[in-house]
This record gives structure tokens, C-alpha cells and sequence, in this order.
């Protein structure tokens, strides 16, 4: 069952993301299918392991998180990071 989740995640992910052209892949040592796999294992352990009650918010709140980091990664990268201090 995980295995089918992870895969189903991984082609999605594969078919509907779109990532920056300017990721250097070799900097992590794998390659983006290697990197999406990976996380898509992690993401299926990670909801696996906690109460199917619980599974949503956690979802949304690693999803928040992830979306607050790439963010600011992306400020960083823009050397705007102090825009953001007002």
C-alpha cells in the first residue's frame, strides 16, 4: 500500500510540478527523479505514522511550513531579504 502511495506521489509530482530552471541537482548528489522519490517516501511515512484524524492538518501545516521556507529561500536568493522586515 505505501508503495503504491509513494508511486502515485511521485508520478504526480513528476507530471504536475514545476520546479525553478535554476535548481542545481548536482549539488544534492542525485538527480530530481532520485529527489522526488525520496521525498515522497518521507512524505507517505510521515502521514502514515500519525492518526488518520490528524493526517489533514498535518498535511497543511508541513505544507505551510514548506512554503514559508521557500519563501524566504527565494529572498535570500533575490537579496531581499531585508524587504520583508518592515
Amino acid at each position: 500500500m505505501q508503495d503504491d502511495a509513494k508511486s502515485q506521489l511521485a508520478q504526480l509530482t513528476r507530471e504536475e510540478a514545476v520546479f525553478a530552471d535554476n535548481i542545481d541537482w548536482t549539488m544534492l548528489g542525485m538527480t530530481k527523479e532520485q529527489a522526488i522519490d525520496l521525498m515522497a517516501d518521507r512524505v507517505i511515512q510521515q502521514l502514515t505514522s500519525i492518526n488518520e484524524d490528524d493526517r489533514a492538518i498535518v498535511a497543511m501545516a508541513t505544507l505551510c511550513k514548506l512554503l514559508v521556507e521557500n519563501l524566504a529561500f527565494q529572498a535570500m536568493l533575490d537579496n531581499k531579504t531585508n524587504s520583508t522586515e518592515k
